[in-house]
C-alpha cells in the first residue's frame, strides 16, 4: 500500500540457513530478536484463542451436565449458530461480493489478485464455513479483509464432533490425551509420506490439539484433579508459563517448528488457569474494560482486517505515516476497530444472542 514496513520472515530466514533456532541465527541483534517475536505474536495469539475456546466451551458442557444430566447437542450447535454465523457471513459476504467493487480502498496489493481464484477453491470453502479449507486448496492464499477467518472455520469444524468427544470421554482424560497424540501421528504421517501440499496445509490449520488441551484443563478444574497451590503462586506460575512461550520461540530447532504450538499451548493453559485461581489479581475497574471488550472481541477479530487496510490506505503519502507507520495506523485503526465493532454488537449481534439466550444456555 505504499507503507514503510519493518516486517520479515523470520522462519523462512531460519530454514535457509545453517543455525538451528533463531535465537543462533539473531544472535547479537536484540532488534532482530524482538522483531521476530513482535511479528509472531500474531500466531502465538491465535493458538491462546484456541486453547481459551476449547477451555470455555468445554466447561459450559460441564456445567450443563453437571445440571441437567445430559448435554442437548441439538440446542448446543444452534447456541454456536447464533453466536458465530451471522457475523460470519456478513463479513464474508462483504470480503467476497462488496468491497472488491469499492475502488482502491479495500485493495490489498498482495491478496486481491487472490479473488480471481476458481470459485470451487475460494468462494464454496467460505460460504460453507470452511475457509481453512479454501487456504489449503489455494496452497496458503488468502483473499483480502477476510482471511482471519480460518481460525473461525477451524473452530466450527471442531465444535462438530467435541459434545459427542465429551460425553464418550467426560471423565476419562486418558482418551484425550489418545485424541490429541493422534492428530499430532496424523499430521506427522501427512508431512513424512509427501501428502498432497493441499491437504498438509488443511491439516496444518486444525488446531484441535490446542482446543483438546484447553479441554482438558476445564476438566482438570472442574473436577478438581488440579494441584493444591496457593493463590498467589499461581501468579509465578503465569509469568513462568508466559516466559516459557517467549523461550520456546527463540530456541525451538527449526525441525520441531511444527509442533512448537503444543508445548505453546500447554503454556497458555496455565495462563488461563492461573488467571482463574488467582483470585483477585485483576483491578476491578480493568476487569470491566476487558469484560466490555470480551464481548466484542469476536467482533473485533472479524472486522479487524478491513478496518487496517481502510487506515493504512487513507493514511498512505502522510508525513507521520512515513516516519511511524506502525504507530500512525494503529492510533487510527484501533479506535476504529472497536467502534466499528461495538455498533455490530449493539445492533447486528445482539438479535441474535437474545435467540441464543432463550435456547437455555448455562
Amino acid at each position: 500500500m505504499g507503507l514503510p514496513s519493518n516486517w520479515f520472515n523470520h522462519w523462512a530466514e531460519l530454514a535457509q540457513s545453517d543455525h538451528q533456532n533463531l535465537w543462533e541465527l539473531y544472535s547479537g541483534s536484540g532488534y532482530k530478536l524482538s522483531a521476530a517475536l513482535g511479528h509472531e505474536a500474531g500466531a502465538m495469539s491465535v493458538i491462546f484463542f484456541f486453547v481459551l475456546s476449547g477451555f470455555l466451551i468445554t466447561l459450559l458442557l460441564l456445567r450443563e451436565h453437571d445440571q441437567k444430566g445430559d448435554i442437548d447437542i441439538s440446542k448446543f450447535y444452534l447456541r454456536r449458530i447464533f453466536r458465530i454465523w451471522p457475523l460470519y457471513f456478513l463479513v464474508v459476504l462483504l470480503g467476497l461480493y462488496v468491497l472488491p467493487h469499492l475502488g482502491d480502498w479495500f485493495f490489498v496489493s498482495q491478496q486481491s489478485p487472490n479473488l480471481d481464484a476458481t470459485w470451487w477453491a475460494l468462494d464454496l470453502p467460505y460460504l460453507l464455513v470452511l475457509p481453512n479449507v479454501s487456504n489449503g486448496l489455494m496452497l496458503g492464499e488468502f483473499p483480502p479483509n477476510i482471511g482471519q477467518a480460518w481460525s473461525i472455520g477451524v473452530e466450527e469444524q471442531f465444535y462438530l464432533f467435541w459434545p459427542w468427544l465429551f460425553l464418550a470421554f467426560r471423565k476419562r482424560l486418558v482418551w484425550l490425551f489418545v485424541f490429541i497424540g493422534g492428530c499430532v501421528c496424523l499430521k506427522g504421517a501427512a508431512l513424512a509420506f509427501g501428502f498432497p501440499a493441499s491437504l498438509v496445509q488443511i491439516l496444518a490449520s486444525m488446531k484441535f490439539e490446542s482446543m483438546a488441551i484447553g479441554g482438558i484443563g476445564a476438566i482438570a478444574l472442574h473436577y478438581k484433579k488440579l494441584p493444591a497451590i496457593r493463590s498467589t503462586h499461581w501468579n509465578g506460575l503465569l509469568c513462568f508459563a508466559l516466559t516459557g512461550v517467549v523461550v520456546s520461540f527463540f530456541f525451538c530447532p527449526k525441525q520441531l517448528q511444527d509442533g512448537l504450538f503444543l508445548f505453546q499451548s500447554a503454556c497458555f493453559l496455565v495462563v488461563v488457569i492461573a488467571g482463574i485461581q488467582a483470585n483477585g489479581f485483576m483491578p476491578k475497574k480493568a476487569g470491566t474494560v476487558l469484560q466490555w471488550l470480551g464481548r466484542r472481541s469476536y467482533g473485533i477479530y472479524m472486522w479487524h482486517m478491513m478496518i487496517l487496510t481502510l487506515s493504512n490506505h487513507f493514511l498512505v503519502g502522510t508525513a507521520w505515516t512515513q516516519q511511524f507507520p506502525i504507530l500512525t495506523t494503529l492510533l487510527l485503526a484501533t479506535p476504529l476497530t472497536v467502534a466499528v465493532s461495538h455498533l455490530s454488537y449493539a445492533y447486528f449481534e445482539a438479535p441474535f444472542l437474545r435467540w441464543k439466550a432463550g435456547l437455555n444456555a448455562v
